[in-house]
């Protein structure tokens, strides 16, 4: 605008040149001796004026001073010495002019960084209804203003603003921020480190770029420790264990209080058990089910054989090393669902077979 009017006085006075000039010379012609002098020299400087008068006239008439008016107020508005007024001045070029988009921005801008989130919601509604939606920075402050309104809570509205405000302008640098909140508090954490690096990007502040990079980083920890964890939804691996059914003969009709029953798994060739479990025998018949946690020497356990030999062993003295009667099964797979059966036989011949 104030390029406008000076361009305009430029070339008002170019025109007022070529009208005094000539008429200046003229007035010393021959044919305007019997004219005053006063007059003749008042002559040109009437005639500027008058075109002066004219050409303003006819830019009022024909032209649109609705912009030079507004550009006025807006100066004006330099000279208020509050927010107050400042914003209640605002309001008035708004009412004045509510199809000038530029100011009620403007005007919502402010009542955001007052934190009159509610008016600014509905100011920047109007903005976007007025361009038809087809601007992204609109769309993307009043996604921002919703968002605050809420007590920084997301809701569905203010995820389709921001779509949106992408889909019009994918380096939109409000919409990518606000699209990396928006996933990192839905856990969408791969989402979220990809809208702020590209933010990055477009970010030259160092003081915005250092609030970026803290963001980044908390994004990628989060990733780095679900990656970490088992996934939920996965099927279970089932434990690595042999299953074992055991019972006593039915000629073992009285046993001493002493007595033990040990069910033991150990590595075929070798006499240390992997894993052993100690019952009664009044607890027989019984499933038994060993596996790591029937370890009894740490880093030897069932998941790490594929085969094992499985013994069923009965001592009256309930000392596990000694042996009155047992059963054995070799080369029994580990991890097989199937149950295997080992009863404890014959009394009268001392050890089984």
């Amino acid at each position: 605008m104030a390029l406008f009017l000076i361009l305009a006085l430029v070339l008002m006075s170019l025109a007022v040149a070529c009208v005094v000039l000539p008429l200046h010379r003229a007035t010393r012609a021959p044919a305007l001796a019997s004219v005053p002098a006063s007059w003749a020299r008042l002559l040109p400087w009437a005639l500027a004026a008058l075109v002066c008068f004219l050409s303003s006239g006819l830019y009022l008439w024909l032209g649109s001073p609705v912009p030079l008016q507004q550009y006025m107020a807006l100066q004006a508005l330099e000279t208020e010495d509050s927010a107050d007024s400042f914003i209640a001045a605002l309001e008035k070029m708004v009412e004045r002019w509510p199809d000038n988009q530029q100011t009620r921005f403007m005007l919502a801008s402010v009542y955001r960084k007052m934190g009159r989130y509610q008016q600014a919601v509905a100011e920047f509604s109007r903005v976007v209804e007025a361009s038809g939606g087809q601007e992204a920075e609109p769309v993307a402050q009043l996604a921002q203003a919703r968002y605050m309104a809420q007590g920084n809570q997301i809701d569905a509205e203010m995820t389709r603003l921001v779509a949106k405000a992408l889909r019009l302008n994918p380096d939109n640098t409000l919409a990518l921020g606000l699209s990396g909140i928006t996933a990192f508090e839905q856990q969408h954490y791969q989402q979220a480190l990809q809208a702020w690096q590209r933010l990055l990007e477009l970010t030259p502040d160092p003081d915005e770029r250092k609030m970026l990079e803290s963001g980044i980083a908390r994004a990628r920890a989060a990733i780095a420790q679900r990656e970490q964890q088992p996934d939920k939804d996965a099927p279970a691996v089932p434990a690595a264990a042999v299953r074992v059914h055991v019972d006593l003969s039915d000629a073992f009709d009285r046993l001493p209080d002493a007595a033990r029953v040990f069910i033991f798994a150990r590595v075929p060739g070798r006499p240390m058990p992997v894993a052993v479990v100690s019952l009664l025998p009044s607890q027989l018949p019984t499933a038994v089910k060993l596996d790591d946690s029937n370890s009894m020497v740490a880093g030897a356990s069932v998941s790490h054989h594929s085969r094992v030999d499985l013994v069923a062993r009965l001592s009256l003295s309930g000392n596990a090393l000694d042996a009155d009667y047992e059963t054995l099964i070799r080369n029994v797979k580990v991890g097989d669902s199937r149950s295997v059966s080992l009863v404890i036989r014959n009394p009268e011949d001392g050890l089984n077979p």
